[in-house]
């Protein structure tokens, strides 16, 4: 099934990530959080984070990298933790200084 989903991600003091996301596969709106492992804090948002998220009372775990693409607009990918594998495509954009908004969708083989 392809999914198509929308989240947004706050900037915590620390660095870390916390947000929302929902999708077409999915009722409601779920939490997610990340902590970032890149040196040293950025003002942005371009960094590796340590994801997780629950869906269905499941846990699940990834990578997610957020790179900047042009001034305000990021593109972002998440990878499964062990093998490395592309689960998840998306774009953001800032809405304020520390929350950007954005869609995915996932990576069909």
């Amino acid at each position: 099934m392809k999914i198509f989903g929308e989240f947004y991600f706050k900037k915590t003091d620390n660095g870390n990530l916390i947000g929302e996301f929902t999708n077409n596969s999915m009722g409601g709106r779920w939490d997610v959080e990340c902590s970032n492992y890149c040196k040293g804090i950025k003002n942005n948002f371009e960094c590796k984070y340590l994801t997780t998220w629950l869906e269905d009372d499941k846990p699940y775990i990834a990578v997610l990298e957020i790179n900047l693409e042009h001034k305000e607009n990021y593109a972002l990918n998440w990878s499964n933790l062990l093998t490395g594998k592309k689960l998840f495509v998306g774009k953001a954009k800032i809405e304020d200084k520390n929350k950007i908004v954005g869609t995915y969708t996932n990576v069909i083989d």
